[in-house]
């Protein structure tokens, strides 16, 4: 990467969070000349041989790849392209694979419940990397999740993302999709302790490649929605309810 070569940085948690959040913006963004990079944060690639029974079940999940992340990678790369934005994957693990003596997550109640304590700096950690790519590009425009839903991957990117603001960092927040379906959900995210102010982004006409580029993370469409149809259908249904008279949104949160 030469430096500035992009304006904005995208964090996702996982290899598709961003897309299935901000692929109209960033679509949006590529055509009107500006470029984005999409770190992804927990991309690393585990031991297979080690796994919980609880990864192993996602991993059927997924399809049964011999290389489950590394594919995920792959479908992460095309999605990307059809968007117009570039990857770039981090070694850190995903949380099913974090231990290493004893697996720290190996249920879905323990995936959205409360961070591990062995994993409570993992977010400065997170953070030094991050603010290494940000250096790079002359300190562009940061985008991370609000950690609706409660992953405690997300949770932790949050925590990164907001080390990095009070750094000096300029971080807008994005809403995480399908968890902020549910309102309550979204509602837990922004909590009570901080004012925020959002702003619509209008995707109507880049929410179909969007959609486009979500059914390439085809490993994750039965995990998600069960069928690609229905994840079309979500998408567009939540999409046209921020605001029904503009058309399609995505929508984004900065803190007061």
């Amino acid at each position: 990467m030469s430096k500035a070569e992009y304006d904005y940085l995208y964090l996702s948690p996982h290899l598709d969070d961003v897309v299935l959040s901000c692929g109209g913006l960033i679509r949006k963004q590529a055509l009107a000349g500006e470029r984005a990079l999409v770190v992804t944060l927990f991309a690393g690639i585990p031991s297979y041989e080690r796994l919980s029974p609880f990864a192993r079940f996602l991993h059927l999940l997924w399809g049964r790849h011999p290389d489950p992340v590394g594919h995920r990678r792959q479908e992460d790369r095309a999605a990307l392209s059809r968007l117009g934005a570039d990857p770039l994957h981090l070694d850190f693990l995903e949380a099913i694979y974090r231990g290493p003596q004893k697996f720290l997550y190996r249920s879905n109640r323990a995936l959205f419940g409360t961070i591990h304590p062995q994993d409570e700096g993992l977010y400065l950690e997170l953070a030094s990397a991050i603010e290494e790519v940000a250096k790079r590009q002359g300190k562009p425009l940061l985008y991370a999740p609000l950690a609706v839903g409660h992953h405690v991957d997300h949770q932790i990117a949050r925590r990164a993302a907001d080390s990095l603001r009070q750094r000096g960092c300029l971080v807008t927040y994005y809403e995480d999709f399908p968890y902020v379906e549910r309102e309550e959900a979204l509602l837990l995210a922004l909590g009570a302790r901080e004012e925020w102010s959002p702003t619509l982004e209008g995707i109507a006409d880049t929410i179909e490649e969007k959609i486009e580029a979500i059914a390439l993370y085809a490993s994750q469409i039965f995990h998600l929605f069960r069928r690609k149809e229905m994840m079309e259908r979500r998408v567009r249904a939540y999409a046209a309810s921020l605001a029904s008279e503009r058309g399609a949104c995505e929508k984004y949160w900065k803190p007061v």
